[in-house]
């Protein structure tokens, strides 16, 4: 815990949701009408510490574990009057320098479709595939840092009605399904736990002013762990967003969330809720978001009372040939007493770098991940990587 909260302090300032390498991709939004096509690769030299448990990850492997990083990704968007889609997959390729080599996929899909100006539905998907639990890049509930085979798949689709012209209302259902390889016995996680989720959920939003939009959200969430163990979620949330400037914005939200567990027949209540900003001058954006709700936690096959905190920041530097990317998210987690379920737990995720744009189509950049969890079931874990890279994409238009 104390490594943690000290890591947290010292690096909160570089918070960011463009993706700092080696997260995946970079997410941008695409206006150009017709079919873009944007190849990309990047390569470059990473230390490695591996996943340690209960050490320093810098004493053991300060020569073994240098690896040499390949990463071909490719997206494809087509933006027309009614139709938006966004088809994108990022393949990275490592191999180290004591023979082992590991191979990472993340892909994902949306699209969205308008059919009058009141009503329109839009789908999503993402799949994820990684050596080790750490580079999973889990979205929705926490797992514990180990060394398996993991998978991450998560769909959902929305309905979108605006019955007035002030009013919004949105329909759908979210599906998530975490995988976790059972080829390693790694303590009291001998066995780890799969699990899979289903959650539809309503939204209603009603714009008051220019500036202020209140509304509230109603979820049922049921989470499937192996072994039998099977919770139900059903939250109901007051949310209030108000736009300080042209370029800020802050929300919020409040409410109640009872957990069920069913194979024990307990429940219990607790209020729930969030708030974050967004802010933007010229082309420094910031922001964060802290919540306090009940997640699941993949692995141990509980859920726990968590607050989590996320934060991001980019912008460019020195007449913007220099860039700063960064991103970080600090979950604790609380054992739920009344039911006697869930586990303490301190988790961070950091990705942070530093680049030059070379060419408008290349760029060269410095990066640091790192990965601290502290909890009861497995103790201490730790992974550092630290590298050097070329980065390049070009976006081509399809006619």
């Amino acid at each position: 815990m104390p490594r943690i909260v000290i890591m947290l302090c010292v690096l909160t300032w570089v918070a960011g949701p463009a993706d700092a390498q080696p997260s995946p991709w970079q997410v941008e939004t695409r206006t150009t009408a017709g079919w873009v096509f944007t190849p990309g690769l990047t390569a470059g030299l990473a230390w490695d510490s591996g996943l340690q448990a209960g050490s320093n990850p810098f004493v053991d492997s300060l020569i073994q574990k240098w690896a040499g990083r390949v990463n071909p990704r490719a997206e494809l968007d087509f933006n027309g009057r009614r139709s938006h889609l966004n088809v994108g997959y990022s393949g990275a390729f490592e191999k180290y320098r004591e023979s082992t080599s590991a191979w990472e996929q993340y892909t994902r899909f949306g699209a969205s479709h308008t059919f009058t100006p009141r009503f329109s539905v839009s789908a999503s998907g993402a799949y994820n595939s990684a050596p080790t639990t750490d580079r999973l890049l889990v979205t929705d509930g926490t797992v514990p840092l180990v060394d398996v085979n993991s998978t991450w798949v998560n769909a959902t689709g929305v309905v979108q009605w605006r019955t007035t012209e002030h009013t919004n209302v949105q329909g759908g259902y979210q599906f998530s399904r975490v995988t976790l390889g059972h080829d390693h016995s790694i303590g009291t996680l001998e066995g780890l736990r799969e699990g899979h989720s289903h959650a539809p959920f309503v939204t209603v939003h009603h714009t008051l002013t220019s500036r202020l939009t209140i509304g509230g959200s109603a979820e049922y969430r049921r989470e499937l762990v192996e072994d039998g163990n099977t919770f139900d979620l059903k939250t109901a949330t007051a949310v209030i967003v108000y736009r300080l400037g042209g370029e800020t914005t802050l929300s919020g939200g409040g409410g109640i969330s009872r957990l069920q567990v069913l194979f024990l027949g307990g429940q219990t209540t607790s209020p729930t809720g969030h708030v974050s900003l967004d802010h933007q001058v010229r082309r420094l954006r910031f922001g964060g978001t802290l919540e306090h709700a009940y997640l699941p936690v993949y692995g141990v096959g509980t859920v726990a009372m968590t607050d989590t905190f996320t934060g991001y920041v980019t912008t460019p530097l020195l007449d913007r040939l220099y860039y700063l990317s960064s991103n970080v998210t600090y979950s604790r987690g609380n054992p739920v007493e009344d039911i006697g379920i869930g586990l303490d737990f301190d988790t961070l995720y950091l990705n942070a770098s530093v680049g030059r744009r070379l060419a408008p189509w290349l760029s060269a950049e410095g990066y640091i991940t790192v990965s601290l969890q502290d909890s009861n079931s497995q103790g201490s874990t730790d992974r550092t990587r630290v590298g050097v890279q070329f980065v390049t994409s070009k976006p081509l238009r399809i006619q």
